[in-house]
């Protein structure tokens, strides 16, 4: 009995002549773990989120567009079923990224949307993308929808995965 109470007042004793150090191995563990997560967490900007495209596809697509020739036929498709389709959006390719992501063609009401996007520990991007459908026993409307989200990133070279995961939609409207 009487070495566990020695064992522990040493190790008391220890902490305490060693408290600055201790102290300073916290602070830079805490501030490290807040610069890791302010590099970890991926700026992006939307530049469309829209209920429908010219999409027709069985399949989600997730595009990774680095040049403006690729630029102008994702735009193109993204904005196909648009009456008076809004003007290309210029993207200076050497700044920046864009990212699309194309909900596969289904019954409305339907969404996708990037949720956001975070860096490795290897430098590589996630893109997490949320696929929202109605939960069972939703009236569905009879149109047939293929929402789109297109976002740029500052340019990025390196990989790109997409995570994807489904979620029910709560309420409407959810392209604001």
């Amino acid at each position: 009995m009487e070495r566990r109470v020695e064992a522990a007042n040493s190790s008391f004793a220890f902490f305490l002549r060693h408290r600055r150090a201790f102290i300073i191995i916290a602070i830079i563990a805490v501030a490290s773990l807040a610069a890791w997560r302010a590099y970890r967490d991926v700026w992006f900007e939307t530049i469309l989120l829209s209920p429908d495209s010219g999409y027709e596809g069985g399949e989600h697509m997730f595009l990774i567009i680095r040049d403006e020739i690729e630029w102008r036929k994702v735009w193109g498709l993204a904005t196909a079923d648009y009456v008076s389709p809004p003007k290309l959006p210029e993207v200076d390719f050497s700044r920046y990224t864009v990212i699309a992501v194309f909900q596969a063609q289904g019954i409305a009401p339907s969404a996708i949307r990037i949720e956001g996007i975070t860096r490795g520990w290897d430098g590589s991007l996630t893109v997490k993308v949320v696929n929202y459908v109605p939960p069972p026993g939703w009236a569905l409307h009879l149109t047939v929808v293929s929402p789109v989200h297109i976002v740029k990133i500052g340019r990025m070279d390196g990989k790109i995965h997409f995570e994807i995961t489904e979620r029910y939609i709560r309420k409407l409207p959810i392209f604001s």
